[in-house]
């Protein structure tokens, strides 16, 4: 599971685009560790649950907290998003689809670097759910080329 300050911040990103909902005790979350500090801790739903007080919401908190995808997770909403069923065919297509959104300068795997599974699954539904690639800072609307 990637729990680093890039993908956290890929996932903060894109909170309006999956929107909050409260975490199930499986799920990983990075927590803001201080109100307003930007630095963050990752741990599982069901820590996150024991932290909170009985009468907290997530979904009002202070804190900023954001639901850390897994590579399954974010492979599922493409999955139901093409209205395929889990066949081998259906996962060769998607491995055949990111591949060439690569070679097509899916940002930011144009340039040489160290990206997670998870960095590179959640560039790709950004990309084809909501036309979205990722600058660095925030998700932008892609530009096609001429």
């Amino acid at each position: 599971m990637d729990e680093t300050k890039k993908y956290i911040e890929m996932s903060l990103a894109a909170i309006s685009y999956f929107g909050l909902k409260p975490p199930e005790p499986a799920d990983f979350i990075a927590l803001e560790t201080r109100v307003g500090s930007g630095e963050f801790r990752v741990m599982s739903g069901l820590q996150f649950w024991r932290q909170l007080s009985p009468n907290l919401d997530p979904l009002t908190m202070n804190r900023q907290w954001v639901k850390l995808l897994r590579q399954d997770q974010l492979q599922e909403i493409i999955i139901r998003e093409q209205g395929w069923e889990l066949h081998p065919r259906d996962i060769k297509t998607l491995l055949h689809n990111i591949c060439l959104s690569i070679e097509n300068g899916l940002l930011p795997f144009d340039k040489h670097g160290l990206y997670s599974m998870e960095q590179l699954w959640l560039a790709f539904v950004m990309k084809e759910k909501y036309k979205k690639i990722w600058n660095g800072e925030k998700w932008i609307v892609k530009e096609d080329k001429p």
